[in-house]
């Protein structure tokens, strides 16, 4: 019965630790802003929405609590503004604030 028990012990263990690792998250959404080696990517929203978006932040309107979106560290020389892309984050490391700040493993031009 000992036994029993510490087989069930390790194998909530094992199963524990690989659910903390686990596989990168991806999201799609369009670059709304780059500079340097920062990438800004509003997530989730049709081009309709993005635009939207970019209208309510040149009229400096408060864009936090309407959009999701992230501040990417990522090298953007390539990236231009208003493109649709897929973003591939790595396993935890966000800190938790709008924008979402952590760097970018790959970044995929879709259009």
């Amino acid at each position: 019965m000992k036994y029993f028990s510490n087989l069930i012990f390790y194998m909530c263990i094992i199963l524990t630790l690989s659910a903390c690792s686990s596989s990168n998250s991806t999201f799609t959404g369009y670059i709304s802003d780059t500079e340097g080696n920062q990438v800004e990517v509003v997530k989730g929203v049709t081009y309709e929405e993005f635009e939207e978006f970019m209208e309510a932040k040149a009229s400096n309107e408060n864009v936090h609590n309407n959009y999701v979106y992230y501040l990417l560290t990522y090298n953007s020389k390539s990236l231009k503004k208003g493109q649709k892309v897929k973003v591939w984050l790595p396993a935890g490391g966000l800190k938790t604030s709008n924008p979402i700040k952590t760097k970018a493993e790959k970044i995929q031009v879709l259009e």
